[in-house]
């Protein structure tokens, strides 16, 4: 179920990166998705709201259960920016420190999702 892998990748970050905490109540899965189209937005972030693709809906695969976790710590530093940098980052949306730290840290904590996402 994929808001349960919500609650396990928002757990996860919390305890181990809590500078990034975010609030389950602010994510709302309401981006559209088309599996068809060449590119869909995955995931945006507004001072109130951080909002997710439909792509995360139902049962995940391990990978796209990975690519949730990683969307959620990209917008979630984001969303724990100060607003001069939320700013520059919605101004450039190539933003190539963000993917890189989200990578990093998805490559760091990846192991300990899935297998906690795993647990009954």
């Amino acid at each position: 179920m994929s808001w349960q892998d919500v609650v396990v990748a928002e757990k996860l970050i919390t305890e181990k990166v809590p500078e990034l905490a975010v609030s389950l109540s602010s994510i709302v899965m309401d981006i559209p998705y088309d599996p068809k189209a060449k590119s869909n937005i995955v995931g945006r972030t507004l001072p109130w709201k951080l909002r997710l693709s439909r792509k995360y809906e139902g049962v995940l695969s391990d990978a796209v259960a990975v690519d949730l976790f990683n969307t959620l710590i990209h917008e979630s530093i984001h969303k724990c920016s100060n607003l001069f940098k939320a700013i520059w980052d919605f101004l450039h949306p190539l933003h190539p420190e963000v993917y890189k730290r989200a990578d990093e840290l998805t490559a760091l904590l990846k192991d300990e999702y899935l297998a906690r996402r795993r647990m009954p």
